[in-house]
């Protein structure tokens, strides 16, 4: 329903399928040649360079022999490893030993896993984020308003804000001017009885429109102001006489009295009137607070309803407009498009990581993290003093299709392992859990320049952005490890097998080992 929304999702989705084919085609190349180029010692910067030939190069520690950074390189090496016949013995000749783990994931794995499995952390960890929850979906969501943001697309500090909020201080009262549009679907000579009681239509609607008899200002009919000329002029044969009704028009368009009503009136010919409108006023549906004149999003609504209801003009074919609909329009339906696109993105998000991980269970417990994700974004937006309307929304979506992947990661991780769920949960969160921050700081460090912006669209990215980094990452790594500890699946049939298989061939290697010791023991001497 919103163009806007429309055209993003379309953009996204073009760009999301191209980054994807470009992944599994071009970046995995590149990869591929890369990891070449490291197993033959070569140089990045220069590749047709062997790290061995360049003695500068040999200062980095990046190049430094396995012997000065692990034992395993420099024990491959000397078991045969130079024979140059297979990658790991390449790798192994040039010095570059297996990868050694990141002081992160060292710190994830002995320190902060072992602190938010134990018994209190899983505790605080369900009470904090089941508490914020609440208070988001009691007191954030709830009070989540739509707001006018057409002003808020001017730049901070412009003239114009000066003017606008002068204008709403000391004019603000002033109505919101409506046109009754009437078609060529009418005979005007004949339907003018039916345009004389627009003015009585108006007068019915006096919960929204200005009463004309309180303020005669505010309604101006081109028809009344006729029939007041041809009273002035003595014509009395208008009613009566089509003839005489559209001379004596085209004389009164003509006069100084009705000049002013030139267009508002369209000809076809000279007794042929293609449209024609009659002013009218809406009342004040604005309140002035916080230095600012804020439209009642609800009134307004209401109000346009009620205009636009069926049968409640005279005048066949007649219709109300103002230019105030358009923005009324994105009132009436941005609530509805919010949680309707934010109910399908959760759908999607729940049918796509269940097909990608395989297992019910594990992608229930992930798709939980998302929706608790989503919902406290919600309700912090309206702590940090966001509304909805058409840029917060359009963010929205946006948020959900990143905190996906900090959930997914260490959901898809959990399956891949074997052994207890808190030694699964351990063992999944060092080994992707660095990762998954790696890429919430990029993301957060990304769009932090834009916490200083004076362009409104920009200040909500970066807020709505923050919210989704923060609380993304603190549901995918805090409280999805306690669900996975306290109720995740058990891991994949194939990753089972093989943690049994190797059980069992180390035990096979211990009772050989035990009988060979065994022998040697009672070996005659």
């Amino acid at each position: 329903a919103i163009p806007a929304l429309s055209s993003f999702c379309m953009y996204a989705a073009v760009a999301i399928a191209l980054l994807f084919g470009l992944q599994i085609t071009f970046f995995a190349a590149a990869v591929c040649l890369d990891e070449e180029r490291q197993q033959a010692g070569r140089i990045d910067c220069c590749p047709c360079c062997h790290a061995t030939c360049v003695g500068c190069c040999l200062k980095g520690p990046c190049c430094h022999p396995a012997s000065e950074s692990n034992s395993g390189g420099q024990d491959a090496l000397e078991s045969g490893g130079a024979t140059g016949k297979g990658a790991a013995d390449v790798s192994d000749a040039h010095g570059f030993g297996a990868p050694e783990q990141s002081r992160m994931s060292k710190f994830i794995e002995e320190q902060y896993c072992p602190l938010l499995l134990s018994p209190a952390g899983k505790v605080s960890t369900l009470l904090a984020f089941f508490g914020l929850l609440i208070v988001c979906c009691t007191m954030g969501v709830p009070n989540l308003s739509v707001e006018d943001n057409i002003r808020s697309f001017i730049p901070d500090g412009s003239y114009l804000l000066t003017y606008f909020s002068k204008q709403d201080k000391y004019f603000g009262d002033a109505g919101i001017p409506m046109y009754v549009v009437t078609t060529d679907e009418v005979d005007y000579f004949a339907s003018q009885s039916e345009l004389s009681a627009v003015k009585a239509n108006v007068q019915a609607l006096d919960k929204y429109l200005v009463d004309p008899a309180v303020d005669t200002n505010s309604y101006d009919s081109w028809y009344d102001a006729y029939v007041g000329y041809c009273a002035q002029t003595g014509v009395t044969d208008y009613a009566t006489s089509e003839t005489s009704f559209y001379q004596t028009l085209h004389s009164f368009l003509q006069s100084p009295q009705g000049g002013f009503y030139n267009s508002s009136i369209v000809f076809g010919g000279p007794r042929t009137i293609v449209a024609s409108r009659i002013r009218t006023e809406f009342k004040p549906m604005s309140s002035y607070y916080d230095g600012r004149l804020q439209v009642e999003t609800d009134k307004v609504v209401s109000a346009m309803d009620a205009v636009r209801a069926e049968g409640v003009w005279a005048v066949e074919g007649a219709y109300p407009w103002t230019e105030s609909f358009l923005t009324w329009e994105t009132f009436k339906i941005i609530q509805n498009e919010l949680y309707t696109n934010v109910t399908l993105c959760l759908l999607a998000v729940l049918v796509i990581t269940t097909l990608l991980i395989g297992h019910p269970g594990c992608s229930g417990l992930v798709f939980l993290c998302v929706t608790m994700t989503v919902a406290d974004i919600l309700g912090c937006m309206y702590f940090w003093g966001l509304f909805i309307d058409n840029v917060s929304v359009i963010q929205t979506v946006i948020s959900i299709g990143l905190c996906v992947d900090y959930a997914a990661h260490v959901g898809h991780s959990f399956m891949l392992k074997a052994g207890s769920r808190d030694e699964r949960v351990t063992a999944a969160l060092a080994d992707i859990g660095a990762a998954v921050v790696n890429g919430g700081l990029s993301t957060f460090l990304a769009v932090l320049l834009l916490s200083g912006s004076k362009s409104y669209v920009f200040r909500v990215l970066f807020q709505q952005f923050f919210l989704t980094v923060v609380l993304g990452l603190a549901h995918g790594l805090i409280l999805l490890p306690v669900l996975l500890s306290l109720c995740g699946p058990n891991c994949y049939a194939a990753v089972e097998a093989n943690a049994a298989k190797k059980s069992g061939d180390e035990k096979a290697e211990f009772r050989v080992a035990a009988s060979s010791e065994k022998a040697i023991v009672n070996e005659p001497k």
